[in-house]
């Protein structure tokens, strides 16, 4: 005989759901990302000689070198109900860029004055410029600026003399400003790309599983920009001539650009999650008629994170009860749920108990619980009726007690 749930039932059903629909989540894993990016692979500028005509003339040439050093913290975030969602926040003002360009410069000079010409590089050198920014990181298309600025200092001096008779004095300044700006793109977590801040990464739990392990890879692009003025002040002595000055004020030289997509070394990502491993049959057999019979349901956690839920049977007045309905069981451990039940009609009785829990792979776990009642039957020995509600309390917290005691024991 099978029994039609109560109003109960239905509730019992309702608060499963409401449970199992709880949001779980796994601790938090740091997450670094840190990588030397390069801007710059030798390129060049020239100036070409300026004024392109006349007696003096100067001519700068600009070769960059560059590498924004990363560092990047923050967590990966791993809830579920059912699926899993990963999700990465970044650490405030845990991103550090740190912009570093080498400019090789070397500066040539020429004039041709009353017969007297003249054409060579006359100084070169390597300057290094640096510029950092701190900044809360991950965050997909907001832009940081790292900025270096030069206020001069680095002057080119020469004064010889040339062509035994003729005196030659140059000076200059080179004055770059370098500026990089560095954007987030988006992160590519196993065939799942996150391209705003708002994306979550869904998974699917596989049954069984201890854990969740994925690869997590972040992308951004890294704009650079070197605009440089030069500031030269030359002057040529020829005999009977004199001296001649040219002061051409500063002049632009072609700016310095580049633009790198860059993909930093990813993060493997390891999530410990509980799993259940449990029956899906608990059956009483024969049980004697108003007599009362005790069974016990044993639950291992597979995984590596404490099982945690709580069991409901779904019809209460179907003639079974729970005891010890809270699930607690370390990982790789066991424990158990006790049962009782009595009924007074004879037959087939089900129910249906469900287990809501943290397991993401089977959050709402059904095990049906069955019983056929017999009329003298072989079950349990039948106790009178005014004595089975009491004792229907009783056994199954003595046998919850029984099985802690044993559990300590072992």
């Amino acid at each position: 005989m099978r029994q039609t749930p109560s109003n109960h039932g239905v509730y019992m059903i309702l608060y499963s759901l409401i449970l199992s629909a709880s949001a779980h989540q796994a601790d938090p894993q740091s997450l670094l990302v840190s990588d030397q990016v390069p801007l710059f692979e030798a390129m060049q500028v020239d100036s070409g000689w300026y004024p392109s005509s006349g007696a003096m003339a100067v001519r700068v040439q600009v070769g960059a070198n560059g590498t924004a050093d990363v560092a990047m913290e923050g967590d990966a975030h791993l809830e579920w109900p059912t699926d899993l969602n990963l999700s990465i926040t970044g650490e405030e003002d845990g991103g550090q860029i740190t912009l570093s360009a080498i400019l090789e410069t070397s500066v040539s000079i020429r004039f041709d004055i009353a017969g007297y010409q003249w054409e060579q590089e006359i100084d070169s050198r390597s300057l290094e410029y640096t510029g950092q920014n701190q900044f809360t990181p991950f965050s997909i298309g907001s832009v940081q600026t790292v900025e270096t600025t030069n206020e001069g200092g680095n002057a080119i001096n020469f004064d010889t003399t040339v062509l035994a008779v003729v005196d030659v004095r140059f000076s200059g300044e080179l004055r770059p400003n370098c500026v990089l700006e560095y954007t987030g793109n988006q992160w590519s977590i196993g065939e799942t790309l996150l391209e705003s801040d708002t994306d979550v990464a869904v998974f699917t739990a596989t049954e069984g599983a201890d854990s969740f392990t994925e690869s997590a890879a972040f992308e951004g692009n890294f704009s650079t920009t070197c605009e440089m003025e030069f500031i030269p002040v030359f002057e040529v002595c020829v005999p009977i001539v004199g001296c001649q000055n040219w002061e051409a004020g500063q002049f632009g030289i072609e700016a310095l650009s580049s633009d790198v997509d860059h993909i930093f070394p990813a993060n493997d990502l390891l999530f410990s999650l509980p799993s259940m491993q449990a029956d899906n049959v608990v059956d009483f057999g024969d049980v004697d008629i108003a007599s009362i019979s005790n069974q016990e349901l044993m639950l291992e956690n597979m995984g590596a994170m404490l099982l945690e839920g709580q069991a409901e049977i779904q019809d209460s007045d179907s003639g079974f009860s729970v005891f010890g309905a809270n699930v607690y069981v370390p990982a790789g451990g066991q424990d158990s749920i006790v049962f009782a039940f009595s009924s007074e009609t004879e037959g087939e009785h089900s129910t249906t108990l469900i287990i809501s829990s943290n397991d993401p792979a089977q959050p709402a776990k059904e095990i049906t619980l069955k019983a056929n009642v017999v009329r003298g039957g072989k079950g349990c020995s039948s106790v009178s009726d005014q004595n089975i509600g009491i004792i229907g309390l009783l056994l199954p917290g003595i046998a919850f007690a029984y099985r802690r005691r044993r559990s300590k024991e072992s």
